[in-house]
């Protein structure tokens, strides 16, 4: 006993534990760092997977700016001669417009299937092509999902059932057209993107797209720094659609229109999608138009494609 009580007493004097509370005691010490170790990585592993759900679940929200119609809107729309069409999709209720065509009963020869970019509906095109007339033709005015009056949610696959169901309805009330006129797209930013899906389903003969982008990863890219790759939910590539869509048989006159000004989707984009192709794409650079502005300055080009085909 005395011997052990010295061996402690000594260790006590230099300052040092008995190996015996030492052995104890680290075991514990290291037993706590790890579990702090471990909380810490379970929090950053949980922040990263609510980071990438809210990416996937609101990143449309970035994408798409529905806007609602009022009474009064219709009814100016209607006053202007523009037809109200109702169908039903997977979404729910949904309409579209038939504008700019001969009196019912007058078949049509020519038929254009317009899409708006994601801050438009389609009545806005009324405005824009209220000056176009068409001999013996007209124009489909689609709405996307959420948009206008229409139910639902927008998104690549909501949006293409959207256009294919308008279309058919229209044909399918046999008021204008009995056999399949010569079909058109017209699209306008995300709507050159809703429009060429349009295309791989119904052969078109004429596109014109007015400030195209080239993917929609691409656009994601340019203003994060980053490709969403497999978080991406809408994976618009107008890129390859346009390749499929020009190896059909005839293949579609295609016409580009993009501003040199635009700061949302640089032309760089518009004339790389031109470029290369195996039938050649007409592309016009606007000087000095935007975005926003680009119909308006090249308004008597647009014009005369959709006069006579792209």
């Amino acid at each position: 006993m005395a011997a052990s009580f010295g061996l402690a007493s000594e260790a006590a004097l230099h300052g040092c534990r008995p190996r015996c509370a030492s052995s104890l005691r680290w075991p514990r010490r290291r037993g706590t760092l790890h579990g702090m170790k471990a909380w810490i990585g379970a929090t950053i592993l949980l922040a990263i997977l609510v980071l990438v759900g809210l990416l996937i679940l609101l990143q449309r929200r970035f994408f798409y700016f529905p806007r609602k119609y009022s009474a009064n809107e219709i009814e100016a729309a209607e006053k202007r001669g523009a037809i109200v069409l109702g169908y039903d999709t997977s979404q729910g209720r949904q309409t579209a417009f038939l504008f700019g065509t001969p009196p019912s009963g007058t078949l049509l020869s020519h038929l254009w299937i317009v899409f708006g970019g994601n801050a438009m509906t389609a009545l806005d095109w009324i405005e824009i092509l209220g000056e176009c007339q068409l001999e013996a033709g007209g124009f489909l005015l689609v709405d996307y999902p959420g948009y206008g009056f229409c139910a639902g949610n927008p998104g690549a696959d909501s949006i293409l059932e959207n256009s294919i169901g308008a279309y058919q309805t229209l044909t399918e009330s046999k008021r204008w057209i009995i056999r399949r006129p010569r079909l058109g797209v017209l699209g306008w930013s995300i709507g050159a993107a809703a429009g060429l899906q349009f295309a791989e389903e119904f052969p078109v003969h004429d596109l014109v797209l007015i400030a195209p982008f080239t993917t929609m990863e691409d656009m994601v890219k340019r203003f994060t720094g980053v490709r969403p790759g497999m978080l991406l939910l809408d994976r618009f590539d107008n890129v390859e659609a346009l390749s499929r869509v020009c190896a059909q048989t005839p293949p579609p006159a295609v016409t580009v229109v993009h501003g040199e000004k635009d700061a949302l989707i640089p032309v760089s984009m518009g004339r790389s999608l031109a470029q290369n192709r195996p039938h050649p794409v007409d592309f016009h650079s606007i000087p000095g138009a935007s975005h926003n502005g680009v119909f308006w300055d090249a308004k008597a080009l647009i014009y005369a494609k959709l006069r006579t085909g792209g």
